[in-house]
This record gives C-alpha cells, structure tokens and sequence, in this order.
C-alpha cells in the first residue's frame, strides 16, 4: 500500500471513531421526561374536550391557566359574554360543538399556535 492509501486509511477509521463518539455525546444530553402524556391527557380520547377542560379545572397543577392562558374565573367571564355569539344548534347529523370547547381551543390556538 502506498502512503496515501495509509493516510486515508487512517483518517477513516479516525471519522469514524469520532462519530460513534459524538453519537454518545448527544445520547446523553437528551433531556429524559418524566411522563411521556399527563393522566388528563392520556383520557382524551374516550371524553370528548368539555370533559378535558372540566378533569383541567378540578386538578390544582395550573394546567387549567396553562392550557387557556387565564384563570377559570375569567374563562368563565368571557364565555359568558360570547356565548350568544358562538352558539351553534345540534343537526340531525352531528352535534354542534359546545361554545365551552370552542373557545377554549381558540384561546388555546391563539397562544400557542398549534392545533
């Protein structure tokens, strides 16, 4: 072998050593959650939103605040106020969305972003 195919012998293994080390570094720095889903999201998908906002409000964590970006008490303020104005009536196919859960998702949609 010449001394070129040497050195780049050599400068492959080097890479490659480097890689599998920077791959620990990263595994490593992962930041390890505790909870993959909270308990009250986990039953999303038997309830439907109004029982979500309603298990959020019962528990003391913030995840109410959190979620809505406002305590209940105003929650409830403005819900009161927009009602009227977001009520929506039952069809014979499918039931209409309750002004509860429509604005909490905008509020939610509005402050976050995401859906």
């Amino acid at each position: 072998m010449s001394s070129s195919d040497d050195d780049l012998l050599m400068a492959s293994a080097a890479f490659v050593i480097m890689n599998s080390l920077l791959k620990k570094e990263e595994k490593k720095k992962r930041r390890h959650r505790r909870w993959w889903m909270t308990s009250t999201f986990k039953s999303r998908i038997t309830y439907s939103g109004s029982n979500l906002l309603e298990d959020l409000r019962r528990e003391d964590s913030g995840h109410f605040n959190n979620f809505c970006r406002m305590p209940p008490a105003t929650f409830d303020v403005l819900l009161e106020m927009i009602t009227p104005m977001i009520k929506k009536e039952d069809t014979n196919f499918r039931k209409a969305i309750p002004p509860q859960e429509r604005l909490a998702l905008t509020l939610h949609f509005l402050a976050t972003g995401n859906s």
